[in-house]
């Protein structure tokens, strides 16, 4: 009787080790997980122009959305949508800026009011002025305005050369950097009272995310 015991249990023991070593087995031999890497997302694209007819045409520009806030006399921190598109043409290229006040309504304007563009690009600040056809046009950046008999830079925007602001932007967007902006909209008196004492016209403020950017001008131009 003990004879037939023990050998039972010797049984049971060998049949346990056995599948023991054939689990070991298979999890050694089960290939290991490994994630592939993704890209960073970003919030520029490539869209196209229509046509009288609402057909897209071949002619492309890039498009970036961001969020921000917005100030003016009814209060702070109000809910902003920005458009950033960067327009490539024949008669040069340019970004315009399109700001939705709580997310919905384009900003409007008076055809007396300036609109400065305020830019922090690591630790350097630069300013220069937009234009617009109002009372709700996209403000206009333009890399220059010579030849734009139409335009006129104000006084009472403490612009730094053009051509070195545009610079500095395009080269941070190329970079992918992140571009800390406000833009100014208001009368000679606001644009002057909001150098003087931070205050005066509405201030839209934002975040401008580089990443992408310039893969995304490299599609366009194939």
């Amino acid at each position: 009787m003990k004879k037939a015991l023990f050998g039972i249990l010797a049984v049971i023991m060998l049949v346990g080790v056995m599948g023991c070593s054939s689990e070991e087995e298979m999890s050694a031999a089960k290939p290991s997980e490994t994630t592939e890497p993704t890209e960073a997302p970003s919030s520029w694209k490539i869209d196209y122009y229509v046509d009288d007819f609402g057909d897209k045409t071949e002619e492309g520009y890039i498009v970036g959305e961001f969020q921000g806030t917005f100030d003016n006399t009814a209060g702070k921190g109000n809910d902003l949508l920005v458009y950033l598109y960067y327009n490539q043409s024949s008669y040069g290229s340019n970004f315009a800026f399109r700001l939705g006040e709580y997310g919905r309504s384009i900003a409007t304007y008076l055809s007396s009011d300036l609109m400065s563009l305020n830019m922090k690009i690591g630790d350097v600040t630069y300013t220069t002025e937009l234009f617009g056809t109002p009372p709700n046009g996209d403000l206009i950046f333009y890399p220059t305005i010579e030849g734009r008999s139409m335009l006129e830079e104000s006084y009472y925007i403490m612009s730094d050369t053009r051509e070195d602001v545009w610079s500095a932007f395009i080269n941070a967007l190329n970079n992918g950097e992140t571009i800390s902006c406000y833009i100014i909209i208001g009368d000679s008196d606001d644009q002057m009272n909001r150098v003087l004492s931070g205050v005066g016209g509405t201030k839209y403020s934002f975040k401008i995310d580089g990443q992408g950017f310039a893969e995304q001008v490299a599609l366009l131009g194939k």
